[in-house]
């Protein structure tokens, strides 16, 4: 059954207040199809809604009645996370109606008898337990369940199978699986189980067998003689940090293969629907529908895309306002959202209708749809992109904004990626700064391989001073200053006052010392670099220094840019004056060749050599500018190449001519 939230609004035709129990505030009806006329006693339901946050946080205040207002047996399932609340409920002969109520701070013991035993479907219950390692059987794990009272959750299964925990993420548990199966014929059955880590199985309260992993081993049998007609039966497990997988098959006396015990077998639970919040002494209540449709994975995360609405009485004008809960709004109803993280969050639905007004607040869970996640409902990141490139930016919780980034790169959406990364980049509080200059790491390569340099710049530059980025994001800004964009002034300009501020952080005074070597203060330029240590064994530095550059000429032949220039990095923060020389600005102009900087190449090739005339590696600096700009720039082309010749006439590059 799909994981989803009911709710609707309710209308002009409410129940009357007189109906409500005293002291309860709220209420939804529950309909049930079942056969009232042939009832066995063993009967029961599953009803999931949202309390509006009206119930009590443990839930002691629901109550399910029959129409009448008669407490039937109930057992609650769960509360939360948010406002969601599962009960498990006994049908009572010949009715289909019920109420669910709740919203009584202080609720009086139910009238109820106890519930029974579940005997149709299976009841699923997970705890926390600790000191499990010596748990060597059935019936050891069996107390280590009955012990613990931490619990996680409990739902309803159909079958003893699990591909995935469907309470969640995995996590360190022991699980106890109960109801009753219907044996078709008298004889003798075998059963086999199979466990990630260790389960059993127990009928009548005897165990049966014992598994210890693997998963799918059906080695661990266990044999058992059996009257036709229900049995008890119960599976006990602990995960061990897994998904809990597991499952039971069995070899009727009448078969000879092994089968998954089939859910019929087990009993089915009836289809349930629960209808829209009513509140004692008000005609009109808002409430709501949230209905899971897709997950969408991206950057090793999942986004989630629900559909929420507010139903109002058939041709009714009623105007519904929402608040999200991440900063969005909308209007009407149902609305297609996304939300770009797990957690909880506070939905506000406002109905207008006529002058009447009611706003009620739904703390929903966003997650992934556990319950179903053996055939999860699948997005491609382009859908939520494009409900995403809807948001008001500024609106979007600081810490999500990477994942907004993200996935609209992975939706290949360059004009939303841009604008999300300009808001990330100028937000100075509520940062995971690690994910956020990841995320703008990436923004900028996919923008730097379309060709959109200015971009990258100034998306780096809406950084303020201030911000946690710093002085990552100046180190950042520099290297697309200095090797995307060629603007070495601007560089030098820019990195001054980081340099300042961050005196102690060598990269940046790195990229300040080249900054200003290439725009043509080689002095000061040469001091910065030179007051930094060279790192390793000195001795060895000229051994070292020349196998990082055969690397790096290597990553050239291959044509792997990437590599490259981390390579490149990594040498000159080990040897940073080896930049002086002239032949690891000569390698970098040859990466940027590669990357597609062509323009940005000839740029430092030509400053560097202007900026140090006595580089050896200089009029090969000069030959390379001169012929990157060619075809681009055939006047300053042939401009550097008379630099050339006049400066170094001696050096055979002097004689070549270009085509």
């Amino acid at each position: 059954m799909a994981l989803a939230w009911t709710a609707a609004l309710l209308a002009a035709h409410a129940a009357p207040a007189a109906s409500y129990e005293e002291g309860w505030g709220c209420r939804r009806p529950i309909s049930v199809e079942w056969n009232v006329e042939r009832p066995t006693g063993d009967e029961i339901a599953v009803a999931e809604f949202l309390t509006a946050g009206k119930a009590l946080p443990d839930g002691g205040d629901i109550r399910v009645t029959t129409e009448q207002g008669r407490d039937v047996p109930q057992r609650l399932l769960m509360v939360g996370p948010g406002d969601r609340a599962r009960v498990l409920f006994a049908l009572s002969r010949g009715d289909r109606r019920y109420f669910v109520y709740f919203g009584n701070p202080k609720p009086p013991p139910s009238k109820a008898p106890e519930m029974p035993p579940v005997r149709n479907g299976l009841l699923l219950e997970m705890k926390r337990v600790a000191g499990s390692a010596d748990a060597l059987s059935v019936e050891q794990i069996q107390r280590l369940f009955e012990q613990s009272t931490d619990v996680i959750g409990r739902t309803m299964i159909d079958r003893l199978y699990l591909g995935l925990n469907p309470l969640g993420e995995p996590q360190s548990a022991v699980v106890g699986i109960s109801g009753a199966f219907f044996a078709p014929i008298d004889g003798t059955y075998t059963f086999a189980v199979s466990a990630q880590q260790r389960g059993g199985l127990m009928i009548a309260g005897k165990s049966v067998c014992f598994a210890k992993g693997p998963i799918h081993d059906t080695r661990f049998r266990g044999t058992i003689d059996l009257k036709r007609g229900k049995h008890e039966v119960a599976f006990y497990q602990l995960t061990g940090g897994t998904d809990g997988r597991m499952s039971v098959v069995w070899q009727r006396p009448d078969t000879q293969k092994f089968d998954l015990i089939p859910a019929e077998s087990f009993g089915t639970l009836p289809k349930v629907s629960v209808g829209p919040l009513e509140q004692r002494g008000k005609a009109l209540t808002a409430d709501i529908v949230v209905e899971y449709k897709g997950e969408a994975f991206f950057a090793n995360r999942y986004s989630h895309r629900y559909v929420l609405s507010s139903t109002v009485p058939k041709g009714s004008p009623a105007k519904i306002e929402w608040e999200l809960g991440d900063g969005q709004t909308a209007t009407g109803s149902p609305v297609e959202h996304v939300y770009l993280a797990d957690g909880v969050y506070p939905v506000k639905v406002t109905v207008r209708l006529g002058t009447t007004t009611d706003t009620q607040t739904f703390r929903v869970a966003v997650s992934r749809d556990y319950p179903n996640l053996d055939r999860p409902a699948t997005d491609q990141p382009s859908v939520h992109s494009a409900i995403v490139a809807r948001y008001t930016l500024a609106a979007i919780p600081p810490q999500q904004l990477p994942w907004a980034v993200l996935l609209h790169n992975r939706a290949r959406q360059p004009d939303a990626m841009l604008e999300a990364a300009r808001q990330l980049a100028s937000t100075t509080r509520g940062l995971d700064a690690n994910q956020a200059i990841a995320a703008l790491r990436e923004a900028a390569d996919d923008l730097l391989q379309r060709g959109r340099i200015d971009e990258v710049v100034k998306m780096w530059a809406a950084c303020p001073a201030d911000s946690p980025l710093q002085p990552r994001a100046a180190r950042e800004h520099g290297q697309a200053l200095l090797w995307n964009a060629g603007e070495f002034a601007a560089a030098a300009a820019m990195l001054e006052g980081f340099v300042k501020r961050f005196g102690g952080d060598g990269d940046l005074k790195r990229l300040y010392g080249q900054a200003l070597v290439l725009s043509q203060k080689a002095a000061e330029g040469r001091k910065v670099l030179e007051s930094l240590p060279a790192e390793g064994n000195p001795q060895r530095r000229v051994a070292i220094s020349g196998a990082m550059a055969r690397t790096v000429e290597y990553y050239i032949k291959d044509r792997d840019w990437e590599a490259g220039n981390r390579q490149w990095d990594r040498w000159q923060t080990q040897f940073p004056a080896d930049f002086l020389e002239g032949y690891s600005v000569l390698l970098r102009t040859q990466l940027m060749e590669i990357q597609g900087m062509t323009a940005a190449a000839a740029k430092v090739a030509e400053a560097f050599a202007l900026a140090v005339p006595q580089s050896s590696y200089a009029p090969r600096l000069l030959d390379r500018a001169s012929r990157l700009l060619e075809k681009s720039d055939p006047a300053r082309s042939k401009s550097l190449r008379q630099i050339l010749r006049q400066k170094y006439p001696e050096d055979p590059l002097a004689q070549e001519v270009l085509k």
